[in-house]
């Protein structure tokens, strides 16, 4: 069968006897990759807002638990959100994003509007923030370069390459 739709939603429910209840039902757009904060409050993901529009940008959305409401983050952020993980004082989501040939890292408050790109160069995936948040790894790439791992202050400053797997090559 053939999709009609990318009209994917998230849902929540307490364990081990809970119901399924939609958390995204009011987007017809594709939401996904759901995270919980460290703290629990919060579950970002990312959703595209135009439904029928398969190439749409990603934002990256925020669902205050509490509240039960969620939040559009990157609105005014021009460019589509990739991976992301999040910082571990819940406050701030680091994220990956296609720009001018590259791929970017960046990071936005969970107050939103103010998601800055701080890694411009490079081709930078797999992005994690270490557990006490000074630091991020990601894996990097360019056209005369396999992919190795890096770490980088969370500001994006000292970029240090860990790896070397194909340095005899």
């Amino acid at each position: 069968v053939v999709a009609v739709s990318t009209n994917n939603d998230l849902y929540v429910m307490d364990v081990p006897e809970g119901e399924p209840r939609p958390i995204t039902s009011g987007n017809r757009s594709n939401d996904n990759n759901p995270r919980y904060s460290p703290d629990g409050r919060y579950i970002a993901y990312r959703a595209q807002l135009r439904p029928g529009f398969e190439a749409d940008r990603y934002r990256l959305m925020l669902y205050d638990r509490k509240s039960e409401k969620s939040i559009n983050l990157t609105e005014d952020f021009d460019y589509s959100i990739g991976n992301f993980d999040w910082g571990p004082d819940s406050d701030l989501i680091y994220f990956n994003t296609d720009r001018h040939g590259r791929i970017c890292l960046g990071k936005v408050s969970t107050k939103g509007g103010d998601a800055e790109l701080f890694i411009k160069e490079g081709f930078n995936t797999n992005l994690r923030v270490t557990s006490n948040g000074k630091h991020i790894v990601f894996s990097r790439q360019d056209a005369s370069h396999p992919t190795e791992l890096y770490r980088a202050k969370s500001d994006g400053r000292a970029i240090t390459r860990l790896t070397g797997i194909n340095d005899e090559l």
